[in-house]
């Protein structure tokens, strides 16, 4: 998923560049701001992979929000979108280090571009999972104890993921026991449910992954035991197809298809 902050006063203009963009089949979430404070405040909350920008807003145009990022952010995409050609505005913007600099009726380029981005964000973040996946191993061959395996994989899962929470389940009999997790908000630690009665048991039993874009359309989940928690999808995976001994559970506080498209319009 490429997370994007996108810049833009003008809602259809907005409504415009995002469905190039998706139906083109790069998957993308977006945060719409409109102005300065909006975007200052959106970057202090969250992280993205790229950013475009109208170059036409009063008072906060891209050049100047390019500006901004590239003191915090250097290595961010960063794509100059306006209405009109310009050569001084299209030179001052790569100047200034801006990825491109497209122009809203060319959106065939501004979806290369982004497609371009896309490409690189995959790959960086493929470096950096391979990474934390090297680290994880080294600390599991450390690990002496089941707590400090199940602390190292909740960590690991979470952060390799980018998922709001993580659960590592122990299969006790015919219990799932809720041993550790990793999460924004508490979820069900030192709990014990039937097999039978959560998908974690029911990945175990089944001997096979189970990923729910929506918890609440999915009949194997217990929707009453989730409503009090921020869970709207996940993915669990059995430890081990052979017998499992217990299961590994991400979770987001989004259903998978708001996640795709995500946009304060």
């Amino acid at each position: 998923m490429l997370r994007i902050l996108h810049l833009e006063d003008r809602q259809e203009d907005a409504f415009l560049i995002e469905n190039a963009i998706l139906n083109w089949g790069i998957p993308a979430e977006f945060i719409v701001v409109r102005d300065r404070p909006e975007f200052v405040s959106a970057l202090e909350q969250s992280q993205f992979d790229l950013i475009l920008a109208d170059n036409g807003l009063p008072g906060f145009d891209g050049l100047a929000a390019l500006k901004m990022v590239r003191q915090q952010f250097p290595s961010i995409g960063f794509i100059c979108v306006s209405g009109a050609a310009g050569e001084n505005q299209t030179r001052a913007s790569f100047q200034a280090g801006a990825t491109d600099y497209v122009l809203k009726d060319d959106l065939s380029r501004l979806v290369a571009t982004v497609r371009r981005e896309w490409d690189r964000t995959q790959l960086l973040r493929m470096n950096r999972g391979m990474a934390r996946l090297i680290a994880a191993v080294q600390e599991l061959s450390l690990a002496r104890d089941l707590d400090g395996v199940m602390a190292i994989v909740r960590r690991a899962g979470r952060e390799l993921t980018g998922a709001d929470g993580a659960t590592f389940v122990l299969r006790e009999g015919d219990l799932c026991h809720y041993a550790d997790e990793d999460a924004v908000a508490p979820l069900w630690k030192g709990q014990k449910f039937p097999l039978s009665a959560c998908i974690s048991g029911w990945v175990m039993l089944n001997r096979q992954a189970a990923v729910i874009e929506d918890i609440y359309a999915d009949p194997r989940i217990p929707a009453d035991a989730y409503r009090p928690t921020f869970v709207k999808s996940l993915a669990m995976v059995p430890i081990r197809t052979e017998a499992p001994v217990g299961a590994i559970g991400n979770y987001w506080a989004a259903a998978a298809c708001r996640r795709r498209r995500k946009s304060s319009c």
